[in-house]
């Protein structure tokens, strides 16, 4: 008699050290693990089986999701089916290739300036207004924020690593200053600026939480 394979708490705690001893950075393995809990509360306790895995993606498309985020999901339950040894590939959903890129999601120079004249208003949201800054004078990820540290602004360059290789990122003089003052008023005299009130790194979570916030205060809808 075939094992029951019920996606509980317990399955997808697995799959979690499965992706970390991967080394798959933090933001994969937030979007795996919340596309496979997703499907878990569709699943509500059943067995899983590849049939309930079809009858799910039909599901998504018909509840109206993106074919990008209905593969998305599949990609989660896919990876966990290989991991647990189970022959049940999903199909992802074919996408047209767009040819253009959408300029109405850029931010333009002005919008940019207005959001860090309104954070700078508010005492509050100095940090905000100065990771805005960094993220757009650098080009590097909110989640690698925690390489921007007290040395980093010294040599005027963060070594970012990530999936064994690494790659620099130019501090601009007149951010470092920036982030010298900032660090200097709080503090810090070593490793990341931007952290929390327990002394670690702060989070791609945290600050996408504040940066919403800081957006719809600057009249432009997240």
């Amino acid at each position: 008699m075939t094992a029951k394979f019920i996606i509980d708490e317990e399955e997808i705690k697995r799959y979690e050290r499965k992706l970390y001893a991967e080394e798959k950075s933090e933001a994969t393995r937030e979007k795996y693990l919340r596309n496979l809990k997703k499907y878990s509360d569709w699943l509500s306790g059943r067995d899983a089986t590849k049939e309930l895995a079809i009858e799910w993606k039909e599901s998504l498309i018909k509840s109206g999701y993106a074919p990008e985020t209905i593969n998305a999901c599949l990609a989660a339950i896919n990876k966990l089916f290989v991991y647990r040894r189970k022959n049940w590939k999903i199909k992802y959903l074919r996408l047209q290739r767009k040819t253009y890129r959408d300029d109405s999601k850029d931010l333009s120079r002005v919008e940019y300036e207005r959001i860090l004249n309104t954070l700078k208003k508010d005492d509050k949201k100095q940090r905000l207004s100065l990771i805005i800054e960094t993220l757009c004078s650098t080009g590097i990820r909110a989640g690698e924020l925690k390489y921007i540290t007290v040395e980093a602004i010294q040599k005027r360059q963060a070594e970012i690593t990530l999936k064994g290789k690494t790659r620099t990122a130019l501090l601009p003089e007149k951010l470092c200053v920036k982030l010298a003052a900032y660090a200097n008023k709080k503090g810090i005299t070593e490793g990341p600026i931007f952290i929390t009130r327990n002394k670690s790194p702060i989070d791609r979570r945290q600050i996408w939480s504040e940066n919403e916030k800081g957006w719809r205060q600057s009249g432009r809808e997240a």
